[in-house]
C-alpha cells in the first residue's frame, strides 16, 4: 500500500474523478454507473497499467489494487 497516490476513473465521456490514498494506502472512488478506465499515479512512479471496470446498477467493486513502476 502507497499513502498519498492518486487514483483517477475516467468514464467513457466527461471528466475523471481523482481521489488520493490514505495514510494506510486504501481509496474509496464513488462511481455511478458506466464504463470506466482507472489507473493510478503517484510521485516518483511511473503510472499504473489501467483497468477497465464496467459497473452496473448496485454494483460494489472492492480491493481493486494497481501496481506502480
Amino acid at each position: 500500500p502507497l499513502a498519498g497516490a492518486d487514483v483517477t476513473a475516467y468514464p467513457l465521456y466527461g471528466q475523471g474523478i481523482k481521489v488520493t490514498t490514505d495514510d494506510l494506502g486504501r481509496y474509496v472512488l464513488d462511481l455511478g454507473t458506466g464504463f470506466y478506465s482507472v489507473f493510478t499515479t503517484s510521485e516518483g512512479y511511473g503510472k499504473s497499467i489501467e483497468v477497465d471496470l464496467i459497473i452496473r446498477p448496485n454494483e460494489i467493486f472492492r480491493d481493486v489494487n494497481f501496481t506502480l513502476n
